[in-house]
């Protein structure tokens, strides 16, 4: 699990990005824990479905934004530049 963690926190970040977002990602967390509480696992778990699956959304659209803002910004400042094998490029070729 630690492992991924850098990858967990990466998709938080993307997925609080969106600010309209975050009040309804909290009210989700506390539905949840609330329900988990009043041992109510029927409760906690319906709650968890619609919150990955509304982040899920959220953040999946996030990304896309990204990658399109970042697209956008590479090809308006970026001079088009030749690949040249490094050594190690060049040594795993002749493997």
């Amino acid at each position: 699990m630690e492992g991924l963690w850098w990858h967990f926190r990466r998709a938080f970040a993307a997925t609080l990005s969106v600010s309209r977002y975050r009040k309804t990602v909290w009210d989700e967390h506390a539905a949840i824990l609330k329900a988990i509480a009043a041992e109510q696992p029927e409760e906690a778990r319906a709650a968890s479905i619609v919150h990955t699956q509304g982040a899920r959304v959220v953040l999946l659209q996030r990304l896309k934004e990204i990658f399109t803002e970042e697209a956008l910004v590479r090809r308006s400042s970026e001079k088009p530049r030749k690949r040249f094998l490094s050594r190690n490029d060049d040594a795993a070729v002749q493997a």
